[in-house]
């Protein structure tokens, strides 16, 4: 059975760094395929008309900085979206991380070599995140759901601690 193929959007000005990545994705032929634009709007133009599994983009590109193709919250995110820079710090990776980044990666020659590794842990660490969001969203549902029939019954409940303290009651 033929897995699906893992479609990169790789946002890179440099053309010797979109080379490396390139020839690290090319011994994977049948598992990645992989798009690389220079610039914010050319990744507008690709995430608009078929959103990828994954985004790699360079911090600072010519037409700004690719943090504003990131959602503001990672759990707003459609896909995961990693950053690479060569010239990033603590600081900066602090920020990209709260506006909704998955990853911040310095970018040196070994990083770009082993791009594929890195987006399929990006991928299996995005599966993750998806999957507690979606157990978290459903506890909190059934909590509100039990909360609602708690307070609209009829007849009076109080469910105690291993204290023998009151947790709630309606």
């Amino acid at each position: 059975m033929k897995s699906k193929t893992i479609n990169v959007l790789l946002v890179e000005n440099e053309e010797a760094h979109a080379e490396l990545v390139r020839r690290s994705f090319d011994c994977y032929p049948e598992k990645f395929q992989l798009n690389v634009v220079g610039t914010i709007s050319g990744a507008r133009m690709i995430l608009t008309e078929s959103p990828p599994d994954i985004v790699i983009a360079e911090l600072r590109l010519p037409d700004g900085d690719s943090t504003e193709l990131l959602p503001g919250r990672i759990r707003q995110a459609e896909f995961p979206f990693v950053v690479i820079t060569s010239n990033g710090d603590e600081h900066a990776a602090v920020r990209v991380m709260k506006m909704g980044a998955l990853d911040y990666i310095p970018k040196t020659e070994e990083v770009l070599a082993t791009m594929p590794q890195i987006v399929e842990r990006s991928l299996r660490e995005w599966v993750n995140i998806v999957e507690s969001t979606q157990v978290e969203d459903s506890l909190r549902e059934s909590e509100e759901r039990f909360r609602a029939l708690l307070l609209n019954l009829e007849a009076g409940i109080v469910v105690h601690g291993p204290d023998t303290s009151i947790v709630m009651n309606n």
